[in-house]
């Protein structure tokens, strides 16, 4: 199903993700990692469709959990959660 769609069928979350992306990334600058706080941001500002924003905050997401470095236990809930959201959005 569409995005569109799912939104027309009152599918999708009333939750803000990119509110809650950028809160993960302001997390992760305040645990000083810096660079994956990058990534996370930018995957929201440079995608230029609501699908490439969703799909390349999940990556992201999901490549900071999958990651080595040592998140703070509120920052990897949220990321998950957030994650989890997203996934949801498109259908997966």
């Amino acid at each position: 199903m569409q995005l569109l769609d799912r939104w027309a069928k009152g599918l999708l979350m009333s939750r803000d993700l990119y509110a809650d992306g950028y809160e993960v990334a302001e997390q992760l600058r305040e645990a000083g990692l810096l660079e994956w706080s990058q990534r996370v941001a930018s995957a929201i500002e440079n995608g230029f469709t609501a699908t490439e924003i969703l799909m390349g905050l999940r990556w992201q997401l999901e490549q900071v959990l999958g990651s080595e470095v040592d998140l703070p236990s509120e920052t990897a809930a949220l990321a998950r959660k957030t994650a989890r959201a997203v996934g949801e959005v498109l259908g997966e």
